[in-house]
């Protein structure tokens, strides 16, 4: 059996241990490179033999572990690893060709030479790529990764292009911490600060939603607004987003359910502009505000444990807004609580995510109703 390597539990945005390269089980590698820890979904998937649901995820998940150990090169490598992979989880495999782990080599050589190619964009114009590989040439492991994301993130003349490329290189150590059972938002948030700028939240979004886009949920979203315009009967003067929106919220609203909640908090709060309050107390769960302004806009908040996320650019839409807290709940594995069955349906409807972990009776009503207009 190939040994695991998989990152040190403590590694994230601010802190950084001896990391895998001084790891005394680093000499004990088979094969030339272990195997990754896959993360949750993946091996959920795999052990049910199901790797047509998450085969994005898995090659996804192999190039970042790859990458991050000291790459690989030589198809002597690859087969081996291929190998040692299809062994372990055979539906990988494909029994109509020889080797059965070709197919999944393909698609993997091909991640690989795509991320090895943005690492050299990446480098600042008219260098070498040497910014994000060692000094010995070798490509960056976590622990080095981690060490240059953290002192450009901090960096208030930051490379943002830099910023990126290394929080998408580090995105499956991170999600492999972040996913962890009983583990409080309060602390990933200390762990990984990069997790409360939207613009990164936004970018570990479309990696764990994907292949669905944003364009994808745009489009749902508008055809939901459209659908509720029938159901609440909205009149000509009455189409404001967020006042269906509300409405939305007010019907999925359980009575009993929300006379057991502590904080009296709703998943959508709309104010107006001179009234917003825009603290978190430490134990709040995700919840939006958004602030309407007297020219029509909107700016919105995620507020959180404490944190306040501001939301939506500038001429950011209802859309926009309401999608950056979806994200945040996605970035932050989050479940949502009981009571805020209002973001259950739109995980539901509008990111087209039905893996809600519950749903009320009264949402399951709507949603039959919902779903017989469509």
């Amino acid at each position: 059996m190939m040994t695991d390597l998989s990152v040190p539990d403590t590694l994230s945005d601010t802190t950084v241990d001896e990391g895998p390269s001084s790891s005394g089980n680093h000499s004990e590698r088979i094969h030339g490179m272990p195997l990754p820890e896959f993360s949750y979904e993946v091996r959920q998937a795999l052990e049910a033999r199901a790797a047509y649901e998450v085969i994005h995820l898995v090659v996804e998940e192999c190039v970042n572990h790859i990458l991050s150990s000291g790459d690989m090169t030589g198809k002597s490598a690859y087969s081996k690893f291929g190998k040692a992979l299809i062994e372990k989880y055979p539906c990988l495999g494909s029994t109509l060709q020889h080797p059965p782990w070709r197919n999944f080599n393909k698609k993997l050589s091909q991640k690989l030479r795509q991320l090895r190619l943005l690492r050299n964009r990446a480098a600042p114009q008219g260098k070498s790529n040497t910014a994000l590989v060692t000094s010995g040439g070798s490509i960056l492991n976590a622990e080095e990764a981690s060490l240059q994301f953290r002192s450009e993130f901090l960096n208030v003349n930051r490379d943002w292009k830099k910023v990126v490329f290394l929080f998408n290189y580090l995105y499956g150590h991170r999600r492999s911490k972040i996913i962890q059972k009983d583990i409080p938002l309060s602390e990933i948030l200390d762990l990984f600060p990069s997790l409360t700028d939207i613009k990164l939240i936004r970018e570990e979004f479309k990696k764990i939603i994907a292949p669905t886009t944003i364009e994808d949920m745009k489009s749902s979203y508008q055809n939901m607004i459209n659908i509720l315009d029938v159901i609440f009967q909205s009149t000509e003067g009455d189409k404001d987003e967020l006042t269906k929106l509300l409405k939305l919220q007010s019907a999925l609203t359980d009575a009993r359910i929300n006379c057991r909640q502590k904080s009296g908090l709703t998943a959508l709060l709309v104010q107006q502009a001179h009234d917003i309050e825009t603290r978190s107390q430490k134990h709040d769960p995700p919840h939006l505000v958004v602030a309407r302004h007297q020219d029509g806009s909107t700016q919105g908040w995620i507020l959180a444990v404490g944190e306040s996320v501001p939301c939506g650019n500038d001429g950011a839409t209802v859309f926009d807004i309401l999608i950056d807290m979806m994200a945040c709940y996605y970035a932050w594995d989050e479940s949502y609580p009981k009571e805020f069955q209002f973001l259950a349906f739109i995980q539901r409807v509008v990111v087209g995510d039905k893996n809600t972990q519950y749903v009320s009776e009264k949402l399951n009503n709507f949603f039959r109703k919902f779903e017989h207009m469509l």
